[in-house]
């Protein structure tokens, strides 16, 4: 075999791994190194995955709401062997979604409203809500995998995870946070980010964003993270 077929395998093969390290979160996809040419934008309207990977986001709900209640306010995560289950127990402030073949209730309220029935998984909170006439919650699944960053961006309204698989770094300008299988996170309004999945395994999360309902929920950002989460 001459040296320049072989030269352009490994081209090809150099693209196809640049390709599979694209990673997902905010509604959007970039490159290992914050790669803007390489981001897209996640349906609205249902499921987003790249080719036979896996990889990529499901939009679970948009879900209206008018107010909260006036106290500090948790995102509360269970699961139910059914969706009319899932309903009987939603409660004032939440909504069902279907995600890894599973029933999942997300409700909102004080630390303590968690619903009673079903398996309860997590309560992620206080969130700290931008004052607002009216607000929006976005939720996706994501599946990310090890080395890939989102481009840095920001959200009108606080962020939550609960993480099923794998870890994730979170680098805003107060510093960088972790979290891994069965741990959560948030992180405040309008406030620059990027999230990093350090690996080595695949990052399978669930993720919501409470916003004014009069703005995007994500928007780009200008800020230069420092790439700690890769270090």
């Amino acid at each position: 075999m001459s040296s320049l077929p072989f030269a352009r395998l490994l081209v090809a093969i150099g693209v196809v791994l640049q390709l599979v390290t694209a990673s997902v979160v905010g509604g959007q996809v970039a490159g290992r190194h914050g790669d803007e040419h390489s981001a897209f934008e996640c349906t609205e309207d249902g499921l987003t995955r790249q080719g036979s990977t896996g990889l990529g986001c499901q939009l679970l709900a948009k879900y209206a709401v008018a107010a909260f209640p006036d106290a500090p306010l948790f995102w509360h995560v269970a699961t139910f062997p059914t969706k009319d289950a899932a309903e009987s127990a939603k409660g004032q402030i939440g909504f069902v979604a279907d995600a890894e073949s599973k029933v999942w209730l997300f409700s909102f309220g004080p630390k303590d409203a968690a619903p009673r029935q079903g398996a309860p998984i997590a309560s992620v909170g206080p969130l700290q809500l931008p004052s607002a006439r009216s607000y929006e919650i976005v939720a996706y699944f994501v599946v990310m995998p090890a080395g890939a960053q989102t481009a840095t961006h920001t959200h009108s309204g606080p962020e939550a995870w609960y993480i099923l698989e794998g870890t994730q770094c979170l680098e805003t300008p107060a510093g960088e946070s972790h979290a891994a299988a069965g741990g959560s996170m948030v992180a405040p309004p309008n406030t620059p980010m990027q999230l990093t999945n350090p690996g080595p395994a695949l990052r399978r999360a669930l993720f919501i964003v409470i916003h004014d309902a009069s703005k995007p929920w994500v928007s780009p950002s200008n800020w230069k993270p420092t790439g700690r989460c890769l270090r």
